[in-house]
């Protein structure tokens, strides 16, 4: 009787199969990425660092061509856009991305899910956008983290995620941060990397 079930591994089992280690690297690939997330409050930023230390435990471990995998949190925010707190349900950022969702069609079972997790009861979508946020939120003022990443190739770029730790740790970092780049990319367009897309290129052909 013919097998017809399929055992060709996903892109995903190819990436943690492979080997680890290597310090050979491609010449005039190297780029950095340098980003800022926010964090809706500070204890999601002191959760979301730590996440973000077992991601660079496990890049560091895995990947040698990623020399510079490093985050902390910023200071001086208000030098890079993270203002005041909310009052209003309409000023929160994750409340009303949540708005954006359900107008586009997200189905509400996932959007309430999503405020879920970042600890934000989804009570307060059936609020006005004008209405008074509860008073925890108003004093939860946003914290920004900076990204500071250095790959000496593309390939240690896609291989740095190949590790079942760091993918773990990867999905706590997602729910709890707001993301404040576009140039940033993520895990699920790691097959679209190019040195093109790479905001600062150090060495070029």
């Amino acid at each position: 009787m013919k097998n017809t079930s399929n055992n060709t591994p996903t892109a995903l089992q190819r990436l943690i199969q492979e080997p680890k280690g290597k310090i050979d690297y491609a010449p005039h690939e190297a780029f950095l990425l340098h980003v800022f997330w926010q964090a809706p409050s500070e204890a999601a930023a002191a959760e979301l660092l730590a996440a973000l230390q077992r991601c660079a435990t496990a890049t560091h471990r895995d990947t040698p061509c990623v020399p510079t995998y490093f985050f902390r949190r910023v200071e001086q925010d208000d030098e890079i856009g993270v203002g005041a707190p909310p009052a209003t349900v309409g000023e929160h950022p994750q409340l009303a991305e949540a708005h954006k969702k359900l107008r586009v069609g997200i189905p509400r079972p996932a959007v309430v899910a999503d405020l879920t997790r970042r600890g934000i009861d989804p009570a307060l979508l059936n609020l006005d956008p004008s209405a008074p946020l509860p008073a925890e939120l108003q004093a939860a003022r946003p914290v920004a983290v900076e990204f500071t990443e250095l790959y000496l190739d593309e390939r240690a770029f896609m291989e740095h995620a190949g590790s079942r730790d760091y993918l773990e740790a990867y999905g706590q970092v997602r729910v709890y941060v707001h993301h404040q780049s576009a140039v940033y990319r993520e895990l699920c367009a790691i097959q679209r990397a190019s040195r093109a897309r790479a905001r600062h290129v150090l060495w070029t052909e």
